[in-house]
């Protein structure tokens, strides 16, 4: 497939700006797609932070700015994007892609649009940077990048994921709650990560708590063992504060540290 054989740009975000801003990598990768809105004047698929840099041009019902997860309280992750994106192009019948993704980004997003059925190409995005202001940690330089996508290749595998995105296999299904939160755990004085996650199968829901240690040297991550939250519980939300993971799960606040690469519980209280 050649670019000019296009029938729809589809294009995902990296990163996210502070106070709900794009952010100066999703505005450089909508300028790409405005770029080939005006050459080509295709239909446009975009996460809802390009999509609000190209709002002007999307008007006609064929144009689509995704917004959040079909499942409420799941992280809109990468495949997510792609599996909303393909429903939305089957009613009109298109199937040549020409994927908008960050460069570090787009051979994964390319295979995986591939996987899901499109007929897809990169488009030259060569010039998007990294944010250093991004939200997302792991966003916010190519060190942190590669580092993070080096764990997720690691550790998602192990729960039945591929990278950071769902997917169904073996009668479980494992799902993100959320995005990763980050901050430091170890009093090195670089943030590391931390996440919620939940398998889901006929013997019911289980949730999980796992998070990844930063090496400031090189970046690379190791990961703990997952911690059991329990079954059938209310999950809120989890952030990094004072060196700890605090999650909240209905009205019980839990706070864990991570003690030799292995996390810990340290005590349960009642959340204020």
């Amino acid at each position: 497939m050649e670019e000019k054989e296009g029938e729809v740009i589809i294009s995902l975000s990296f990163g996210q700006g502070r106070q709900g801003a794009p952010g100066l990598s999703n505005e450089a990768l909508a300028r790409v797609v405005a770029e080939l809105d005006e050459k080509y004047d295709l239909p446009i698929v975009a996460q809802w932070e390009i999509a609000n840099c190209v709002s002007g041009r999307m008007k006609d019902p064929w144009d689509l700015a995704i917004g959040q997860h079909r499942r409420e309280g799941q992280y809109l992750d990468t495949f997510e994007v792609l599996a909303q994106a393909k429903i939305h192009c089957d009613k009109f019948g298109f199937n040549k892609a020409i994927i908008v993704a960050h460069p570090d980004h787009a051979s994964r997003v390319l295979l995986m649009a591939e996987k899901i059925g499109f007929a897809a190409l990169a488009a030259d995005a060569k010039d998007v940077p990294y944010d250093p202001d991004s939200i997302q940690e792991w966003t916010k330089s190519r060190n942190n990048f590669l580092g993070w996508n080096d764990f997720a290749a690691r550790i998602f595998p192990k729960l039945g994921v591929p990278l950071k995105d769902t997917q169904t296999g073996g009668g479980v299904k494992t799902s993100l709650i959320g995005a990763a939160v980050s901050g430091d755990l170890n009093s090195d004085k670089t943030n590391d990560y931390a996440f919620a996650f939940y398998q889901e199968s006929a013997a019911g829901k289980f949730y999980y708590l796992i998070a990844g240690i930063v090496n400031p040297a090189d970046s690379l991550i190791v990961e703990t063992p997952e911690f059991f939250l329990g079954t059938g519980i209310d999950f809120k939300s989890v952030k990094i504060e004072n060196n700890e993971i605090i999650t909240e799960i209905s009205n019980d606040c839990r706070k864990f540290k991570v003690d030799a690469n292995v996390l810990k519980e340290i005590h349960g209280e009642k959340a204020d």
